[in-house]
């Protein structure tokens, strides 16, 4: 094979001289893209000639088999497949052989040099556009995965919101039913009824008024939640989340 390693030798020379990126192990890069290429010998196809030893081991089976008309017939390929000092070149695009150049008796592949550059250059420009499509496809694929993302997030986010919302309409409605209670208490304790009034604002989401003793209500919450805080057990029967239920 010296004749092919003065080939990639000189080939490898004239990619150097135009600028290329070329390894020790003689891999060709260009910008972002490394050029697959090999170089073979052909073979031929000829009929395959006994060795000694396969000569014997063909006289034993003929032996043994008169002897008891059962053999095991040795293993003896029909074809040798000798190299013939061919070269072909090829060149490869996402592991497929798209073309090659070879010898011929007309044109040796060391007169088919500027043939081999362009071959080289043409699986260039393939591997750089099948690397673009492999890239935009992983683009796309990127950008649907957040676009889901985000939509999910949109979704979890408006449940959030309906459920706050639903919570809210639950404080309005309860700091209603205390105000109405408000109306029917009128003429007792004017203390008690300024407390209650106090509560029902403090209910009311439109107010949300202050309590001295009690955090600011979290009308958003659930009713869990606020019924936790006012120390209701959720399982009791007359709970105030029992009650919530009810409205």
């Amino acid at each position: 094979m010296r004749r092919a390693y003065r080939l990639i030798n000189e080939f490898v020379t004239i990619l150097k001289q135009v600028g290329e990126q070329v390894t020790d192990d003689l891999s060709v890069k260009i910008g972002d893209d490394e050029v697959e290429y090999e170089l073979k010998e052909d073979q031929d196809k000829v009929p395959h000639e006994m060795t000694s030893q396969e000569k014997k081991e063909l006289a034993d089976y003929e032996r043994e088999k008169q002897r008891d008309g059962w053999a095991i017939h040795p293993r003896i390929r029909k074809y040798d497949h000798p190299y013939n000092g061919h070269l072909r070149i090829r060149f490869i695009v996402s592991g497929s052989h798209k073309r090659f150049v070879k010898d011929s008796k007309t044109a040796p592949l060391e007169e088919q040099l500027p043939a081999i550059l362009v071959a080289f250059y043409k699986t260039y420009l393939e591997t750089k556009a099948k690397r673009e499509e492999r890239e935009e496809w992983q683009r796309q694929q990127e950008l649907e995965r957040k676009r889901e993302e985000e939509r999910h997030q949109r979704v979890e986010n408006e449940k959030k919101h309906v459920a706050a919302l639903i919570n809210e309409a639950k404080d309005y409605h309860l700091a209603n039913i205390v105000r109405d209670y408000i109306d029917a208490c009128k003429g007792q304790d004017p203390d008690r009824v300024a407390w209650m009034q106090g509560v029902a604002d403090w209910l009311d989401p439109l107010v949300s008024g202050n309590n001295p003793y009690l955090e600011k209500r979290q009308h958003g919450a659930s009713d869990e939640q606020k019924a936790s805080y006012l120390g209701e057990e959720s399982s009791h029967n007359d709970s105030f989340l029992n009650y919530l239920d009810m409205l």
